[in-house]
């Protein structure tokens, strides 16, 4: 069976045979994001709440805010049950539920 293509087995025994129901892709939207102050995070969050996977490369950060910054979104994402991958040490990957990322 081809991606995005199911068999009805409802309609096969209402019918006598099967159909094909092409489905919608569901969209994923992925911001990226490099701040440079800690004053945007909470804007990233929103993007994570709203079901938007999100790239954040907190290099442009000083250690300290950078991990406040980490924490901050983190919890975000806990609250959503959204997932997060660490790309490097200065980049974070979040996802939305249902989401998933592949590696290797």
């Amino acid at each position: 069976m081809q991606d995005g293509a199911s068999y009805g087995y409802d309609e096969e025994r209402r019918y006598g045979s099967g159909s094909l129901h092409v489905l919608s892709r569901p969209t994923l939207r992925m911001a990226l994001r490099v701040p440079d102050s800690i004053d945007r995070i909470m804007k990233y969050g929103e993007l994570i709440v709203e079901g938007n996977a999100l790239l954040v490369d907190y290099s442009e950060l000083s250690d300290d805010l950078a991990v406040r910054a980490m924490d901050y979104l983190s919890g975000v994402a806990y609250a959503v049950d959204a997932t997060e991958t660490e790309i490097t040490i200065n980049v974070i990957l979040y996802m939305p539920r249902g989401a998933e990322t592949i590696k290797g």
